[in-house]
């Protein structure tokens, strides 16, 4: 069963869910699916069952002290996404052949050429972009929070 909601919070968010049937953890809150911060679990109030939700591109779910829903990567804890300016980055004989991390963690650029624009590319489904410490590529959800130490 497919639905459609807005939410209206910080910012508005469009989800789309499927109900996956167990009973619901909490009534009037999210909370996290699996190490993927793309998806979270809400209460569906018509049914009283568990329904799966998604974050919209460019935001992922944050659930803590101070925020919970779907919150832009640009606003995410340093240690968790790169800040890069997208808009400036540019290809030159440093940066040629050489992965290089985008804001969404879903992505990452490369530039195929010493001069002009690199492409962004997508990492396959259920992994996210790393480059540091001696790691570079495509990591599972849980292999990249423990790389980048962003906990839930």
């Amino acid at each position: 069963m497919f639905k459609v909601q807005l939410l209206i919070s910080t910012i508005l968010v469009l989800w789309i869910t499927l109900t996956i049937g167990e009973d619901c953890l909490f009534q009037d809150q999210l909370w996290h699916a699996d190490s993927n911060p793309k998806i979270f679990l809400y209460c569906d109030t018509r049914t009283n069952r568990t329904a799966v939700g998604s974050c919209p591109g460019g935001s992922g779910f944050v659930r803590n002290h101070t925020a919970s829903g779907c919150i832009p990567w640009e606003d995410w804890n340093d240690a968790c996404v790169t800040k890069t300016n997208e808009l400036n980055l540019t290809c030159n004989e440093n940066n040629y052949k050489r992965l290089q991390p985008a804001i969404d963690p879903e992505h990452y650029f490369l530039c195929t050429n010493s001069s002009g624009s690199a492409i962004k590319l997508k990492c396959p489904k259920g992994k996210a972009f790393y480059s540091q410490k001696n790691y570079l590529g495509c990591f599972g959800w849980d292999m990249w929070r423990n790389l980048t130490g962003c906990l839930r």
